[in-house]
């Protein structure tokens, strides 16, 4: 699927995905095949990005969290 990065921060990237209610997360770990110490050398805000989900954690009624593996 094809999302879009929302923000960008040392940990790693948000996306939004076409349909869906909240941003996932993609690690800093899965930004890139090499270790990235600056995520924002790989993602921009903005920018359309393949992502796939891999982890969906429910906490409370109201909040979930998205974990997205990126691939580009």
């Amino acid at each position: 699927m094809k999302g879009s990065v929302k923000s960008v921060h040392p940990y790693g990237a948000f996306v939004q995905m076409p349909g869906a209610v909240v941003q996932g997360l993609v690690h800093r770990t899965q930004v890139s095949s090499v270790s990235v110490s600056d995520v924002s050398e790989v993602l921009q805000p903005g920018e359309r990005v393949w992502c796939k989900v891999i982890n969906i954690t429910v906490q409370y009624a109201s909040t979930c969290f998205l974990t997205y593996y990126f691939w580009g």
